[in-house]
């Protein structure tokens, strides 16, 4: 089944087919809601084709994080965001270095555990696990400049040699391609062959379906990430089978397109026009609408909010127990 909803959201895209085709095979969800905070965290997993091709998405999990409250500045609240969000990080790397050693059956496995950089120099043996943090998207755009705000705020480490810590983090902003004339994925793949990092983490600006969601809501997904895909702006992805590194992928939804909230505004006001009516209206906005996305207009204090919780939960990920 192939759908035309405009979203970045894996969540979103199962409300909306399994509204129409009911229950899905091949795709399991769990949903839990914190009581107190109100923060509702889903877990979606798809299976296997059957579930790939009704969704769209590739085959692995996609939690989705939901904080309503996340752009009201409230401390105690943001630090629940921020706890829970280090914690899945912290799953899912475990995650993906598990799989990655099932996957390359021992072969090419750093045995000890340095890090090569240019020059021949080496991180310390006592890192064990090595990121790479890429922070997708343009910077001169506020709703597109999540990714390098998050890096901005980062403690990066993999220059220090006497840096105790058992997290090395590295970074990179590659910029668009408008600006660098190469595709993204190449550019971390280049980076990533040199520095061979246990984990990819990229960080990009996503697009949604529902308003609420906008700013508010974090995906994290352990099958990399194809930027642009929600606002139709297809580029190579970025994951395992193309950089060669397990990726996470870790996003916010920051524009909706203009014409879904036409049609939700418009849908109940038409329902006695005929079918012909009702294609001939959405087909005249569709064509004047097709290329045009929104953003709330608080999105240069909400960027810098929730960039700053997500820098904060990888900063934060020493102690949560990652380990190789």
């Amino acid at each position: 089944m192939q759908n035309n909803i405009r979203t970045d959201l894996a969540v979103e895209l199962n409300e909306e087919i399994s509204r129409k085709a009911g229950r899905l095979k091949g795709i399991i969800v769990n949903q839990q809601k914190d009581k107190d905070t109100g923060i509702e965290v889903t877990s979606l997993k798809v299976t296997n084709k059957a579930g790939e091709r009704m969704i769209g998405k590739p085959m692995g999990t996609y939690i989705t994080i939901e904080a309503r409250r996340i752009n009201e500045m409230n401390e105690d609240y943001n630090n629940n965001v921020t706890q829970i969000l280090k914690n899945y990080i912290s799953e899912l790397i475990g995650e993906l270095l598990k799989n990655k050693k099932v996957k390359d059956n021992g072969k090419n496995s750093r045995q000890d555990n340095k890090i090569p950089f240019p020059g021949g120099k080496n991180i310390s043996s006592k890192r064990h696990i090595s990121l790479l943090v890429a922070g997708l998207g343009n910077r001169d755009i506020t709703s597109d400049s999540l990714g390098p705000l998050v890096v901005k705020n980062l403690y990066i480490n993999g220059h220090i040699d006497n840096d105790d810590t058992g997290l090395c983090v590295c970074s990179i902003i590659p910029g668009v391609m408008g600006d660098t004339g190469m595709e993204t994925a190449d550019i971390i793949k280049g980076i990533a062959k040199q520095i061979n990092p246990s984990v990819i983490i990229a960080i990009d600006a996503l697009a949604a379906r529902n308003i609420e969601r906008l700013n508010t809501t974090i995906q994290l997904s352990d099958m990399g990430i194809n930027p642009g895909s929600g606002v139709g702006n297809h580029r190579v992805g970025i994951n395992y089978e193309n950089i060669g590194i397990p990726v996470l992928a870790i996003g916010v939804p920051t524009v909706i397109d203009a014409l879904t909230i036409v049609t939700d505004l418009v849908s109940p006001l038409i329902g006695d026009c005929s079918a012909d009516e009702i294609a001939a209206f959405f087909s005249g906005i569709d064509n004047n609408m097709k290329d045009m996305y929104v953003t709330p207009k608080a999105i240069d204090q909400d960027i810098k909010n929730i960039s700053a919780i997500i820098s904060s939960a990888i900063n934060n990920l020493e102690q949560a127990g990652i380990s190789g």
